[in-house]
């Protein structure tokens, strides 16, 4: 043990480093096998843009944080580098977790600095290092973590906590920094705040959050608050409620008005508490209705909770306990952004307390140290317990994610009136294939809501597969009447009428995917084999050919295109076309070849 602190007390960054490590490559090693879920497909799975990488040379791109361009310039790179094997981006997001503990430790260290100097280097290092690990290791970050489209979250508070410690560290007093060493920080948490920005827009609160770190950190409790702090915080105030005022707070959804967001909010924020105390009941999609009025249990005790802690910060600052008003403050703050006054169809997610637990862990860990003076040999035993209760409920739910069945019947056990993970459970089933269980699914996903679109769809393409094309087309029609611009029922309705003899029909709905989105090799093989049906053997050729240039693997459609220029007549490139076909080692009709041998005059 005396080596361990020697070693720690000249190396304490290389040893919690190389603890972090260990521990955070346990308890995420069985994340490695997942696959990809819910916001996953679009995101990565079906995003050509990451795959093709037009959109990154287009700078209105990289201009736009709604975009979120670094954090899909991510997934890009690791789409060219393990294409869709989730392994590799399960160790990029991991290894960005590692990184934010790691900013933890040093935040926790620099916060100790400010406001305990009196504590011995050992035990400041040792409190930042116990932060660091409950924050790690804490189940609720799963989602975070495993959730892999959810690397944006990971990535926003990397540079959210790059830009606080750097503010801080620039804020150190003039005999600890040089002035060069204080513009480099500066310059460091403006270059944060940026690509915070290009990875999700919460990173909007961090000027916010800096001025708290200025006012509970950086200026001493005594002292009357600085005038431009006042002013800043006052700004602050009237820009959010001109943006109110004047409509031009950004909104997710227009289906949930602000008041009754907020509200909802003040109920979440409970559910929250709960969960990061007692991390059990962990939810992929947590079904909270909407509240429309202030005059229910719920909401009234959320908004108490609110006002508790936001009193709180004033009044513990004013006792002289200024790191946990910030704890608190950091919590809100970095909660603000999802969880306010911008209406988002998802009321709650648990990926949401990713950075909020970054500043509460940290402040609750050094206030457990501050109070705990009493058989302090105790304290390792806590922590201990705690270590494995959240390193066994972290694995326990990284296995939750292996299975998308698991994953979202666990979520529809604990609410059973969620349409959406009912209407999931089909989904996951249907890929198991138990076609009738998937259909009873949508089937009750639709009786708790009769107006869902997804269900709707999934049924309609259980009843494609099962040969009932008309019921099919029904439920395409009635899906595309409700949301016009879904285009991958527009490409299924466009099957369908192909497959009931529908020919221009067919090819409206084809013209029209088109139109959108021109660099689908699927869309191009489907819309020439109609084609095809139809007797447009020039148009049928074209659309074989962009396929094939779209997606050079495809190389069995050199079959179809054979097929067609038999059908008009050009045998010399029907044949060059089936002896690729079989090169590319397709199975081929050797009657067929045999007789364009013959026609064509070759012999062997």
């Amino acid at each position: 043990m005396k080596k361990y602190h020697h070693v720690f007390d000249k190396h304490p960054l290389l040893v919690s480093t190389s603890i972090l490590t260990i521990i955070i490559f346990l308890i995420y090693a069985n994340s490695f096998p997942v696959g990809f879920h819910f916001d996953d497909l679009l995101s990565i799975v079906h995003n050509r843009n990451i795959q093709q990488w037009d959109s990154f040379l287009d700078m209105s791109f990289w201009a736009n944080p709604n975009n979120r361009p670094l954090g899909y310039f991510s997934f890009a790179l690791n789409y060219a580098i393990h294409g869709l094997n989730p392994a590799g981006y399960h160790l990029v997001n991991i290894l960005i977790h590692l990184i934010n503990a790691l900013l933890a430790f040093k935040l926790t260290v620099l916060l100790l600095q400010f406001k305990k100097p009196e504590y011995s280097f050992r035990r400041l290092h040792t409190v930042a290092l116990i932060a660091a690990v409950l924050f790690a290791m804490h189940p609720l970050q799963t989602m975070a973590v495993t959730y892999i489209v959810q690397r944006l979250t990971l990535m926003a508070a990397m540079f959210y906590l790059t830009g606080i410690y750097s503010y801080l560290k620039a804020r150190l007093p003039g005999n600890e920094i040089s002035a060069r060493r204080r513009m480099f920080y500066f310059s460091i948490t403006g270059l944060a705040f940026i690509l915070g920005m290009m990875s999700k827009q919460i990173v909007i609160s961090m000027p916010l959050m800096l001025l708290m770190a200025e006012w509970l950190i950086v200026q001493p409790a005594e002292n009357k608050t600085p005038v431009w702090i006042r002013i800043s915080a006052a700004l602050t105030g009237i820009v959010v409620v001109v943006l109110l005022v004047t409509g031009l707070m950004p909104s997710e959804t227009d289906k949930i008005s602000r008041a009754d967001y907020l509200m909802t909010q003040s109920v979440v924020l409970i559910e929250y508490i709960k969960l990061i105390f007692w991390p059990v009941h962990l939810n992929l999609d947590h079904f909270l209705p909407v509240q429309n009025s202030f005059f229910t249990t719920g909401v009234i005790s959320g908004t108490l909770l609110f006002l508790w802690m936001l009193a709180s910060i004033f009044f513990l600052r004013k006792k002289g306990y200024a790191l946990a008003s910030f704890g608190i403050a950091w919590f809100l703050i970095a909660l603000s952004v999802e969880s306010t006054f911008i209406p988002i169809s998802d009321v709650m997610f648990e990926h949401r307390l990713y950075l909020p637990l970054a500043g509460f862990i940290t402040v609750a860990v050094i206030h457990l140290d501050l109070v705990w003076t009493v058989k302090r040999w105790t304290m390792p035993m806590l922590l201990v317990i705690i270590m494995v209760f959240y390193g066994w409920r972290t694995i326990d739910r990284n296995d939750d994610w292996q299975d998308e069945y698991t994953l979202w019947n666990k979520s529809m056990k604990q609410y059973p009136e969620n349409p959406r993970a009912v209407n999931s459970v089909g989904l996951a089933l249907k890929k198991k294939g138990n076609i009738s269980q998937a259909l009873e699914y949508y089937n009750k996903a639709l009786t708790l809501e009769p107006e869902m679109v997804e269900a709707t769809f999934n049924r309609g393409i259980i009843y494609f597969e099962l040969g009932d094309y008309r019921t099919a087309l029904e439920a395409f029609n009635e899906v595309i009447s409700k949301v016009p611009g879904k285009m991958d029922a527009i490409a299924f309705r466009a099957l369908t009428y192909g497959h009931i003899g529908l020919y221009e029909e067919s090819l409206a709905d084809f013209n029209a995917y088109v139109a959108v989105d021109p660099t689908s090799p699927k869309i191009y093989m489907q819309r020439g084999i109609v084609h095809e049906m139809a007797g447009n053997f020039t148009e049928a050729i074209d659309d074989y050919t962009r396929s094939m240039k779209l997606d050079l693997s495809n190389t069995i459609l050199l079959i179809n295109r054979s097929r067609v220029y038999f059908r008009i007549g050009r045998l010399q490139e029907a044949y060059d076309d089936i002896i690729k076909a079989a090169e590319a080692g397709h199975q081929t009709d050797p009657r067929y070849v045999e007789d364009l041998k013959a026609s064509l005059g070759i012999t062997d």
